[in-house]
């Protein structure tokens, strides 16, 4: 697996989290098979940036924060970046 594709499956799998989405919940929101949804959910099938769009899409959330190495997210959904100060 490459840097970037962990990347993005630590994110994603970060947000799930705390937003408190299950792998069956995904799929119901996605509307995909519970067998993808949960390869998707646990790293095991690679995103391909169509389905990370839709995700993104889906989710509510800007494409760009899959992409950010230092992704830290909070129970309330607040995300920051390491590194970079909130005004």
């Amino acid at each position: 697996m490459s840097e970037l594709e962990q990347v993005i499956k630590n994110n994603f799998q970060k947000i799930l989290k705390v937003k408190g989405i299950d792998y069956k919940k995904f799929g119901k929101i996605m509307k995909w098979d519970n067998a993808y949804a949960f390869k998707i959910c646990k790293g095991q099938r690679n995103i391909t940036l169509f389905n990370l769009e839709k995700i993104t899409k889906a989710l509510d959330l800007d494409i760009g924060i899959f992409f950010h190495p230092n992704l830290k997210v909070k129970r309330e959904f607040t995300i920051t970046i390491k590194g970079v100060e909130n005004d």
